[in-house]
């Protein structure tokens, strides 16, 4: 028998999303923090660009320390991606 291979470790991250619209939500599951220029789409289905991307090392400010997203609510079917399956996309704008 062979022995088992450790399982490889992913860090988890917590971030937390503000949307221009409204929207906040957070999430302890990330493995990644996302990028200024890149989109995310929540569980809800909008669509965001990525405006901001703030790692607070303050423990006392205004918002908590860790890492903060600033979102701009677009609509996917000005993106590639809602453009590379419409019939997709445009029905869960509807």
């Amino acid at each position: 028998m062979e022995p088992k291979m450790p399982r490889r470790t992913e860090p988890r991250l917590y971030v937390n999303y503000y949307g221009d619209d409204g929207e906040q939500w957070d999430s302890d599951e990330a493995n990644h923090i996302p990028s200024v220029g890149s989109f995310i789409m929540n569980e809800g289905g909008q669509t965001y660009r990525v405006d901001e991307v703030w790692d607070l090392q303050h423990k006392h400010g205004a918002h908590p320390w860790g890492h903060h997203v600033f979102l701009t609510a677009i609509d996917v079917m000005e993106t590639r991606l809602g453009r590379s399956e419409p019939s997709y996309y445009r029905s869960r704008n509807d």
